[in-house]
C-alpha cells in the first residue's frame, strides 16, 4: 500500500529530485558558512508535487555535508498543525527547540539554557509536558535572579551570541504550510519573522505560493504578497511533474503493487496498452498515481478474472476523479451498454436508436474525459454493429455488455452470475468429470443456456485438443439430462439445447478433414443412448440433404459441410451405431425407471431402423418385463394435438404401437394382468388401450394428466 508519504531515501529518488536536494543545500551548507543572519528559504509547489520529499532530501543532504566540514548542526523538523494560536504556536516551537537542543551536546546546554529563558519570560512555561517542566526548573534554579531582570531582546540577543560563538547552525522545516487556514499560515510567517528568527539560524518552509498569498492577502489586504516577500529570502519553485514522467511512475507503481503470481502476469502483459491509455495522461501529480493505485491494490485481485482489466482500469479512474460522471453513468445504463436487436444482425441502443457516440457528446465532457467514456461503450466504429459484436462483447468482458455491466459499478457477481474462472477451467483446465460436474451445478441454478451461450463464445481461443474435450464434456452430460423431444417446432428442451451446443462449436471450430476422425472419437469414448442420438441426428441430415432438402433448422445439416458426399464415412457411422445400440438396448430392461418415454421410444426406434434382425429376435426379452411393457404401450399416446383452446392433447394411435408388437397380442397379455399389483396411473394406461382396442371413444387426454401419469410411473 503506498501511503502517500514522503521519500526519506535518495536512493528511491525517481524523479530527479535528490540533484536539486544536493545544490540547494551546498548553497547552505557553503554559501552561508560565513553569514549568521536568520534566513528563510521557501519551497514552492503544487501539492502532489513533492516538495516533503524535496525538503528530506534537503535535510539529509545537508547532514552529511555539514559532517563533512565538522560543523554543528541542530536540525527541527516543526510540525504545526496540533496547535492554533500564535502564542500556542510560539510556545510549541520553542519547546520543540529545547528538547532538540537538551542532551545534543554540552556545546548546546548554553544555548538550551537561554531559549527556556527565553520561554518563561514569555510566561509559557505551564504549557510544557513534566519532562520539560522539570528542566524549566532546574534553569531557573541555575539562573536565579540574574536573568530575570533581562527583557526579551536582550534574551534574545544572549541567544543569538551563544549561537555565533558556538558557531551552531539551526536548520528548522516546517512542510505543508499551505494547509493550514489563513490565520495559520499568518501566524506561522509572524513566527519566523519575530520569534523565530536567531542568529545562524535557517528557515526551509514547504508552501503552495498562491494558498499561502491568497491567505495572506485577507490579513493584510493588498500588501500579503509584499509581506510574503519580504520574509522569504531564497524561493525555489518546482516545475510540475511531466506527463511522461508520472506516466512512467504509474506503470512502475503498478508493476510492483501486487503479489499475486496470477495478477503480476496479467498486469505485466497489459502494462504497454495501460501506458497508452488516456486515463494515464490525466493523473495531475504523484498523489493521483498514488491514490489510483492504492483503490486498485485492494479492489482488482478480488475481480481480475471476472473483468476486462482495461474497462477496469477505465471505471475505476471516473469512480475516483469524476465522481459525479460515474454516478451518471449508473444511470444512464440502458443507453449506454448494447442489446442485440431481434430479427436485425445490429446491436442497438434501445433509446430511439440513437448512436451511443451522439448520446455521449450531449453529456458536454472535456475532450479527455469524453474520450474515455467513448473508449469504454463504443467497441467498433464505420458500418455499424453485427452479431459477432456481441460475442466480442462478451469474450472481451466489456462494460459495454448489459450483462457484465453491474460487475463494474457493483464490483461483485450478482447470485444467478457465473465467475469467469469457471468458463476459463471449462475451457482450458479441467478433465470430462470436472466439466460434467459443472455442467451439473449449472442446471441446478437454471443457468444452462447462459452458461452455453457463453461457453461458445469464450471457447473460440481453444485449440482442437480443448474443443473435443469440451465437446466430449457435453455429450457425457446429456447422459445426465432427461431426453425429451420438443413438442412443436422451434420448442426447446434441456437434451436440444445442449445438442445444439455441440453441434454449433463443432460445425464452427473443426476443420472437415478432422470431423469425420472425432465423430467416431466421441462415439467410442461415450456408450450411451446420447451418442445414438447423436449418430441419427448426422444420418438424418445427410438423408435430407440427400433429397434435396436444404434446411438450416435441422440440427447436423452443416455438420460436415453442405457438400460432404462421403458415403463411405456414412456406412462406417451406420457400422459404429449398430454396434452402439445393441449393447444399449439391451441395457433397457435394467434401466428404463431411469429413463424418459422419449428415450425408451428413440433407443427402440432407432434399434428397429438400424439392425431389425436384432431387434426382431431381442424384442420379447424387453416385452417380458410388464412395468416395460406398460410404458411401452403408454409411447403410443404420444399423438399431441392443439384443442379447439389450444391446449395440448395426447390421442392414442392403435397403429403407433411399435414394430413387432400387434394390438390383438398387446390385448391378449393385459387379459391375464392382476390390475391389483399396479399403480394408478398404470391402471390408466391399461384402461385407455383397453377403451381404444373396444372402439370406445375416449377423452383426448390432456397435458396435464399425461403429464401426471407419467409423474407415476
Amino acid at each position: 500500500m503506498n501511503t502517500d508519504l514522503p521519500l526519506v531515501d535518495p536512493q528511491k529518488d525517481k524523479l530527479g529530485r535528490n540533484e536539486l536536494a544536493k545544490e540547494i543545500a551546498r548553497g547552505l551548507v557553503y554559501s552561508f558558512k560565513d553569514s549568521t543572519e536568520s534566513t528563510v528559504l521557501g519551497i514552492n509547489g503544487t501539492w502532489g508535487i513533492g516538495k516533503s520529499t524535496l525538503l528530506n532530501f534537503i535535510i539529509d543532504n545537508i547532514e552529511k555535508l555539514s559532517g563533512e566540514e565538522n560543523q554543528e548542526i541542530v536540525v527541527l523538523r516543526f510540525n504545526p498543525w496540533m496547535f492554533s494560536g500564535q502564542k500556542e504556536l510560539q510556545m510549541y516551537f520553542l519547546k520543540e527547540l529545547i528538547l532538540k537542543l537538551n542532551g545534543k551536546s554540552e556545546k548546546l546546554k548554553a544555548v538550551s539554557e537561554k531559549v527556556a529563558k527565553f520561554l518563561d519570560r514569555l510566561s509559557w512555561v505551564k504549557y510544557l509536558h513534566s519532562g520539560v517542566q522539570e528542566g524549566m526548573n532546574a534553569v531557573s534554579k541555575l539562573l536565579k535572579d540574574g536573568f530575570q531582570e533581562k527583557n526579551l531582546i536582550e534574551l534574545k540577543k544572549d541567544i543569538d551570541d551563544i549561537l555565533i560563538e558556538k558557531n551552531i547552525k539551526l536548520y528548522i522545516t516546517i512542510d505543508d504550510i499551505d494547509r493550514l487556514t489563513p490565520r495559520e499560515i499568518t501566524d506561522i510567517f509572524q513566527l519566523v519573522k519575530l520569534n523565530g528568527n536567531f542568529s545562524n539560524t535557517i528557515f526551509i518552509l514547504s508552501y503552495d505560493l498562491e494558498v499561502v498569498e491568497s491567505a495572506l492577502q485577507k490579513e493584510f489586504n493588498d500588501f500579503g504578497k509584499k509581506y510574503m516577500e519580504k520574509i522569504v529570502q531564497i524561493d525555489y519553485t518546482l516545475p510540475p511533474i511531466s506527463k511522461t514522467d508520472l506516466s512512467r511512475l504509474f506503470i512502475d507503481s503498478l508493476n510492483v503493487l501486487f503479489k499475486d503470481p496470477e495478477t503480476i502476469d496479467i498486469i505485466t502483459g497489459l502494462s504497454g496498452k495501460i501506458r497508452n491509455e488516456q486515463f494515464v495522461q490525466m493523473f495531475n501529480n504523484l498523489r493521483d498515481v498514488y491514490r489510483f493505485c492504492n483503490s486498485i491494490k485492494l479492489r482488482l485481485p478480488l475481480i481480475i478474472h471476472d473483468l476486462n482489466v482495461l474497462d477496469f482500469l477505465r471505471v475505476e479512474f471516473l469512480r475516483l476523479f469524476q465522481h459525479q460522471l460515474y454516478r451518471k453513468i449508473i444511470e444512464n445504463k440502458e443507453e449506454l451498454t448494447y442489446r442485440h436487436r431481434k430479427n436485425k444482425s445490429s446491436i442497438i441502443n434501445n433509446s430511439n436508436e440513437v448512436t451511443t457516440e451522439s448520446y455521449i457528446e450531449k453529456f458536454g465532457l472535456e475532450s479527455d474525459i469524453e474520450s474515455i467514456l467513448k473508449s469504454l461503450f463504443i467497441v467498433e466504429r464505420g458500418l455499424g454493429y453485427t452479431e459477432d459484436s456481441t460475442n466480442l462483447l462478451i469474450r472481451g468482458k466489456r462494460v459495454a455488455d448489459r450483462n457484465y455491466f453491474d460487475r463494474y459499478f457493483g464490483l461483485k457477481l450478482s447470485n444467478t452470475d457465473i465467475k469467469e474462472v469457471v468458463y476459463r477451467d471449462f475451457i482450458f483446465k479441467n478433465s470430462v468429470e470436472e466439466n460434467i460436474k459443472i455442467l451439473e451445478e449449472i442446471r441446478t441454478k437454471d443457468q444452462l443456456p447462459k452458461f452455453l451461450d457463453w461457453l461458445m463464445v469464450k471457447s473460440t481461443v481453444a485449440d482442437d485438443d480443448r474443443l473435443g474435450l469440451i465437446n466430449l464434456s457435453v455429450l457425457c452430460f446429456c447422459n445426465k439430462l432427461p431426453y425429451e423431444e420438443p413438442i412443436f417446432f422451434g420448442t426447446s428442451t434441456e437434451y436440444s439445447i445442449v445438442l445444439d451446443f455441440f453441434s454449433n462449436i463443432f460445425k464452427e471450430r473443426f476443420y472437415h478433414d478432422s470431423k469425420e476422425t472425432f465423430i467416431f472419437e466421441l462415439i467410442r469414448e461415450n456408450r450411451k443412448s446420447s451418442s445414438l442420438i447423436l449418430g441419427n441426428s448426422i444420418l438424418n441430415s445427410y438423408e435430407e440433404k440427400k433429397k434435396g432438402k436444404f434446411r438450416s433448422y435441422y440440427r447436423w445439416f452443416y455438420l460436415l459441410g453442405y457438400d460432404h458426399n462421403n458415403e463411405v464415412f456414412i456406412e462406417e457411422l451406420k457400422k459404429e451405431l449398430k454396434d452402439l445400440c445393441r449393447p444399449v438396448f439391451k441395457s433397457l430392461i435394467e434401466s428404463y425407471t431411469d429413463q424418459t418415454f422419449d428415450e425408451i421410444k428413440f433407443i427402440l426406434l432407432f434399434t428397429s431402423d438400424i439392425d431389425i434382425d436384432f431387434y426382431t429376435n431381442n424384442l420379447s426379452e424387453i416385452l417380458s418385463d410388464d412395468s416395460l411393457f406398460i410404458r411401452i404401450i403408454w409411447i403410443a399416446f404420444s399423438r399431441v394435438a392443439q384443442n379447439s383452446f389450444g391446449e395440448l392433447i395426447y390421442k392414442f394411435g392403435g397403429n403407433s404401437l411399435i414394430r413387432g408388437m400387434e394390438k390383438e397380442k398387446v390385448k391378449e397379455r393385459l387379459d391375464t394382468f392382476d390390475l391389483s399389483k399396479y399403480s394408478e396411473g398404470e391402471k390408466l394406461i391399461l384402461d385407455f388401450f383397453i377403451r381404444s382396442y373396444k372402439n370406445e371413444n375416449i377423452e383426448d387426454i390432456s397435458s396435464e394428466s399425461f403429464e401426471n401419469i407419467k409423474h407415476s410411473l
